[in-house]
C-alpha cells in the first residue's frame, strides 16, 4: 500500500476498508482535488484498475445521507453516475467506481 496523502490516509479505518472491499492490499492511494465541502476524495489504484473514495462524515440513516440521496435521484432520472462499490457507515466512506 502507497500513499501520496498529506491527509494521511492509514488514519482510521481507511486501509482495513479498502482491503476488505477491494480484496486486496497491493493498493495506491492518491488525494484528489475537493470540492467547496469538507469531503476528501482518494484515487484508489490497483494495477490498471481504480475507484474514486469519499470520506465525508460518518452516517447511520443510508437513506438520508445527502451524496447517497442525491445519488438515488439522479439514479431514478437517468443520470450517468458511478457505481457505490461498498461503504462503511460509521466511518463515513464511501468507495464508488471510478467514471
Amino acid at each position: 500500500m502507497t500513499t501520496n496523502d498529506p491527509i494521511n490516509p492509514t488514519e482510521g479505518n481507511l486501509i482495513p476498508f479498502l482491503k476488505k472491499s477491494l480484496g486486496t492490499d497491493q493498493l495506491e492511494v492518491l488525494p484528489l482535488a475537493g470540492d467547496a465541502s469538507d469531503r476528501k476524495y482518494f484515487r484508489v489504484i490497483h494495477r490498471k484498475n481504480s475507484w474514486v473514495l469519499m470520506k465525508w462524515h460518518p452516517f447511520s440513516d443510508i437513506e438520508n445521507y445527502p451524496f447517497l440521496s442525491v445519488h438515488r435521484l439522479f439514479l431514478q432520472n437517468k443520470v450517468l453516475v458511478p457505481e457505490v462499490i461498498a461503504m462503511e457507515p460509521d466511518e463515513g466512506l464511501v468507495l464508488l467506481e471510478d467514471l
